[in-house]
């Protein structure tokens, strides 16, 4: 099917019969591999050094951006998935370039701490976490494991990552995505784990991370749409990023998050009463962690 999606016509069938069955989601997914990226960029570009792509697949993110070229990279997915991967990449360039580290990794059932540990990862350094498109995959317990790990992680840290809205996994907002419910929860219950946007703050403050921004379809559109004259529907999907223990939030079914430690402060953006706006399931999110001492608030939710 990707062979075949290398021609125009076929590409472009595949795109409508995608937006017929889930409007908006190929914008909303577009939209939210630049905010990760730019989230990815910001990290390097402030001295972070080590970056840990939490359920990675085939992402090619920390290998498409030349700013972590010189960084010390984690990818942990499906020991499978991370196999499958370490071929393509041999294909590609010989091997696997030697600023990455392939983690196999089952989250439901090992320690991610210890995983990482014997992988090279050092905890006494700034890192930056990236969590897409995951945790409505996980049981909650797989998530709170996740989030421990997380909270170890050193002040000035940050993490983007996102999630599926609670009212959209318990069925009572589907958000005009009537086919994405039916296919990963009713039938094959795929999807386990969701939050309600106002919530995250909270579940974030359990585990030492202040949330500094949500973001989902109204930013997704001016920040990579508008700007370059394109038009497509987008779906509120969230991300999220954060620092050494902080987070941050965005509301919709899903949402990529970018967190930040307690250091920092965060707000969330919300529909307006009586807004025909289609609000997707999910959205992103940035954040920073905060670690020792009482937390400190900047502008931004930077510490």
């Amino acid at each position: 099917m990707l062979r075949l999606a290398q021609w125009p016509a076929v590409r472009r069938l595949l795109f409508m019969l995608s937006e017929k069955r889930a409007p908006g989601v190929r914008g909303g997914v577009l939209c939210r591999k630049c905010y990760i990226d730019a989230k990815t960029v910001e990290a390097a570009n402030a001295g972070i050094n080590t970056f840990v792509n939490l359920g990675a697949g085939l992402d090619t993110r920390v290998y498409r951006l030349p700013e972590l070229a010189e960084s010390s990279v984690f990818e942990v997915d499906l020991p499978e998935n991370i196999a499958y991967k370490t071929g393509k990449l041999q294909r590609l360039y010989g091997m696997v370039p030697a600023h990455v580290r392939l983690v196999p990794m089952d989250f439901c059932a090992q320690d991610l701490e210890g995983v990482l540990s014997s992988s090279g990862y050092q905890k006494g350094q700034k890192a930056f976490f990236m969590w897409e498109a995951i945790t409505q995959y996980l049981p909650e317990t797989a998530v709170r494991n996740t989030f421990a790990f997380l909270a170890q992680a050193l002040c000035g840290s940050r993490l983007v990552f996102t999630y599926i809205r609670q009212d959209f996994m318990e069925g009572t907002m589907v958000y005009g995505l009537d086919a994405l419910y039916q296919g990963f929860r009713v039938k094959e219950h795929v999807w386990q784990f969701g939050l309600a946007p106002e919530e995250v703050a909270s579940f974030l403050h359990e585990y030492s991370w202040q949330e500094g921004e949500q973001v989902g379809s109204q930013e997704y559109t001016a920040r990579y749409l508008k700007p370059w004259g394109r038009v497509m529907p987008v779906t509120d999907r969230g991300n999220r990023s954060t620092s050494p223990r902080q987070q941050s939030s965005t509301r919709r079914m899903r949402f990529p998050a970018a967190a930040r430690s307690r250091c920092s402060s965060g707000g969330r953006r919300e529909p307006r009463p009586g807004s025909k706006r289609r609000a997707p399931c999910s959205r992103s999110c940035t954040c920073r962690a905060r670690r020792g001492g009482p937390p400190r608030s900047t502008a931004g939710g930077s510490r």
